[in-house]
């Protein structure tokens, strides 16, 4: 500090007095006289460097004062620059966890610098494209548009074939009606004229017909509903002149089947197809599993393990290109520990697109929405997979799948467990926590939990939600449910680890019984 406020030893060393240092055996041998002389100088000396030192310290009190403005002034301008990163950061899209960081933590530079300049970049990089993206939508639309147009039309042509094909046939069945009241009203004139009594014809049922100076007039349709549904049977066989063929639900024709995938495709290395194929059919959202299903395959081998070794960079730049290209969509997730950052990813439109022309087929839904309709986010959902491959890791039979994790209370009730572990005959029952439950959520977990077991299992990302989070609510729980730590002891045990602590030890577990 003192180097910072512009003093050195050397500085220091000049402002200490050069003053003699007196012997009282040499004085003791002097006469009264050069006794005298000698303090006298002495005493000058001395206080000639007193006055010196005085100013000294009276310079060095004006520029502390010049100084402490000077700091005071960075402070300000500190606080100004850190206020100025923090707004550009909320304006940055999908920067609440870096906000959150930066309200939340004594952050410094080096550590924001990274991620702020990553997602500006990117941020950069998609208003680059913006009127690339937005002519790819603007043809999809009008693809889309056109084909609805012409459908629209085909049905309307449709329609019109059917309503005359209908209107024609009721004419004919009209004729034949017709004609065989015709012969009614004939046999009827012939009896009246052979002197026979005969009904009059108004006492026909009205429904049917009415004579008028021997004209027939039509009260009502005369064709049952059977002759027009045995009409509709006849179109819609195949000697009719109009078949009738199933309409197309636009509805469920994706809108990337309209999509020309032939550009996209120009220079698309085989590596990049190979990527593409493979997270289309499984529908993987991060290397780590992609790297997985590539190990399976012997195309997979051939481009991504050479000499039968992984090579990171080669898998790494191929995600890359689909990404830089447009054929995937990524997002980054950060699980809150150290070495848990990463992205995952979906095709697009053009990505889908690309895949159904290689395939004939469509591809699976996105393994990170199949995430999300078991978990609250994807952060908890990939934190949940971690930890089981942590414990996979050790020797653990690891349950993920919800049926299994499900247990029935004797209240009605349901509790699903994020994990539950087996080694050695022995089952714990794991509860990853992020640290976003409110007291009421965590408290009602905790109730299902005491249910099922009286060994709670609590794994975090990290101390700080395992300390100030997680014990904090299980320890609140103890007190406003149970009535204290009296009431509980004994009666349970909580363990408490975080995901790095797991990976490093065999017995991760930090245990407390009240």
């Amino acid at each position: 500090m003192e180097e910072q406020l512009g003093m050195s030893k050397s500085d220091e060393a000049a402002k200490k007095p050069n003053i003699k240092q007196l012997d009282w055996g040499s004085l003791s041998r002097m006469s009264n006289r050069e006794q005298n002389i000698t303090l006298k100088r002495e005493y000058l000396a001395l206080l000639e460097k007193i006055e010196e030192l005085a100013d000294s310290i009276a310079e060095e009190k004006s520029g502390n004062s010049e100084k402490a403005i000077r700091i005071e002034k960075f402070k300000r301008e500190d606080k100004s620059m850190r206020d100025f990163v923090r707004a550009i950061v909320e304006l940055i899209p999908n920067g609440y966890e870096l906000k959150v960081q930066m309200d939340t933590t004594a952050w410094e530079v080096a550590e924001i610098e990274e991620e702020v300049l990553g997602k500006i970049n990117s941020l950069v990089s998609k208003v680059k494209f913006t009127d690339k993206i937005i002519e790819e939508e603007t043809k999809t639309v009008t693809a889309q548009k056109q084909f609805l147009e012409n459908e629209f039309s085909r049905a309307k042509e449709r329609i019109r074939e059917l309503e005359e094909a209908l209107s024609n046939r009721m004419e004919s069945g009209q004729d034949v009606e017709h004609h065989k009241v015709d012969e009614d009203v004939n046999l009827d004139e012939n009896n009246n004229s052979a002197g026979n009594t005969t009904p009059e014809v108004e006492n026909k049922p009205a429904k049917e017909t009415q004579v008028q100076d021997k004209k027939i007039v039509k009260k009502e349709s005369p064709i049952p509903n059977r002759t027009v549904e045995k009409k509709k049977d006849t179109l819609s066989t195949p000697s009719s002149s109009s078949s009738v063929t199933a309409s197309i639900n636009t509805d469920e024709v994706p809108k990337y089947l309209f999509i020309e995938t032939d550009r996209y495709l120009e220079n698309f290395s085989d590596e990049c197809k190979l990527t593409l194929n493979v997270i289309g059919k499984t529908g993987v959202s991060r290397n780590a599993e992609l790297k997985i299903e590539m190990e399976k395959l012997e195309e997979g081998k051939k481009y991504f393990f050479p000499n039968g070794h992984y090579e990171y960079g080669y898998l790494n730049n191929a995600v890359k290109t689909l990404k830089d290209r447009q054929f995937i969509t990524s997002k980054e997730i950060n699980l809150g520990a150290r070495g848990y950052k990463f992205l995952v990813y979906e095709l697009t439109d053009i990505g889908k697109a690309a895949y159904y022309k290689f395939n004939q087929e469509q591809p699976v839904e996105a393994e990170m929405y199949r995430m999300l309709a078991d978990h609250k986010s994807l952060e908890h959902g990939y934190l949940i997979r971690e930890v089981a491959n942590e414990f996979r890791a050790k020797n653990y039979t690891v349950h993920e799948d919800r049926e299994t994790c499900t247990y029935k209370l004797k209240d009605g009730h349901r509790k699903v467990f994020d994990l539950i572990i087996e080694k050695d005959g022995q089952k714990k029952f794991i509860e990853v926590e992020r640290g976003t439950h409110n007291y009421d959520d965590f408290f009602k977990a905790m109730d299902k939990i005491y249910q099922v077991t009286n060994e709670f299992h609590f794994v975090a990302p990290n101390e700080k939600i395992l300390y100030k989070e997680t014990k904090g609510k299980v320890f609140k729980w103890i007190t406003d449910r149970l009535g204290g730590f009296e009431n509980a002891k004994g009666k349970m045990t909580m363990c408490f680890s975080t995901i790095e602590k797991i990976k490093k030890s065999d017995e991760p577990w930090e245990i407390f019984r009240p």
